[in-house]
């Protein structure tokens, strides 16, 4: 027996002892209510997806969830000429409450928006609100396009939902209609700032259930004096530090996220 044999062998015997839990199953994000045993045809996107990047035949499992009815077991009847149809099975996951989670940003170049939306979403954002500022260089976004990015990472991470991404507004509107009781962590790169854990770890209202949370994250080029004046004068806002460097606005961002999420892992 040649050692390629002898390999494929063993792992063709791993692979039938695993278990449905163990083996990799795609998950798929459909818009449309979830009830068990009936059926869903998904368009090109997901049948090309499925049948040639996958090469999943008929028969094969798939997850599904809508972002509001958990998760559930499907199974592939059929392909068309451009769409598959996919027999629901029965809710193995519940949907369950995620803890509220904004992210208020200038925006950024368009790589390097993509990226942020992406894990940021891993992170547990449940909200992004892109901001113009003062500093602003990049006014213009695709929030279709970032909702897709959203939700491919909702996908990958096992979220059962997928945040939402509101259309751009100036730092004064969203200010002006901010409720004045949800406290706004701002990470700053200068001034009178605390260290973000130690903001986290004294916190009550972190430690009240799915409490809303929200990080503020500069433009590229800082804010305006103006901006600076105006934040740190609500009583609201909560000056940040993340260390002695500065930055890129999404590296702060995912820092920032990254802090959070780990001190509410940690109650």
């Amino acid at each position: 027996m040649s050692l390629y044999t002898l390999i494929s062998f063993v792992m063709m015997t791993v692979l039938g002892k695993l278990s449905m839990s163990d083996r990799y199953v795609p998950r798929i994000f459909v818009d449309c209510s979830l009830q068990s045993h009936v059926h869903i045809e998904l368009g090109i996107t997901t049948y090309h997806y499925l049948k040639n990047v996958l090469r999943l035949t008929i028969g094969s499992s798939v997850k599904i969830f809508n972002g509001s009815q958990g998760e559930w077991l499907g199974t592939i009847e059929n392909y068309t000429k451009h769409h598959v149809i996919i027999k629901l099975q029965d809710q193995f996951k519940k949907q369950f409450l995620t803890p509220s989670l904004n992210l208020l940003f200038a925006p950024i170049k368009k790589n390097r928006l993509d990226f942020l939306v992406e894990k940021a979403t891993e992170l547990g954002v449940t909200l992004f609100q892109p901001m113009i500022t003062d500093y602003t260089n990049t006014k213009n976004i695709n929030p279709s396009r970032l909702n897709l990015i959203a939700q491919e990472a909702a996908e990958q991470c096992e979220r059962l939902d997928i945040p939402k991404i509101e259309n751009i507004k100036s730092l004064d509107d969203v200010l002006k209609r901010w409720d004045k009781n949800e406290l706004i962590l701002l990470c700053a790169e200068k001034g009178d700032a605390k260290p973000i854990q130690q903001i986290l770890g004294a916190s009550n209202t972190l430690k009240k259930s799915y409490q809303p949370h929200t990080i503020l994250i500069g433009p590229e080029g800082g804010f305006s004096q103006r901006e600076m004046d105006m934040l740190v004068n609500q009583e609201f806002i909560i000056p940040v530090t993340l260390g002695s460097r500065i930055l890129r606005s999404e590296t702060a961002a995912l820092a920032a996220l990254a802090c959070w999420q780990s001190n509410l892992d940690s109650l």
